[in-house]
């Protein structure tokens, strides 16, 4: 089985974009401590939709 480089390349970016973006969450959550959790949530439905739009622009 030969794996797509277009597929690596997108794991790449988007493990790359959740260690990146967990990072801005842990410190947004410190200045927003009392909207940790929307901040989070926020935050994952966009890393969600950057990672959608990877997928699609590498088929």
């Amino acid at each position: 089985m030969v794996i797509p480089i277009n597929l690596i390349q997108w794991l790449l970016i988007s493990s790359a974009f959740s260690i990146s973006s967990s990072r801005l969450v842990s410190s947004f959550s410190s200045i927003l401590q009392q909207n940790e959790f929307l901040v989070k949530v926020l935050a994952t439905i966009f890393i969600l939709s950057l990672n959608l739009a990877l997928a699609f622009s590498f088929k």
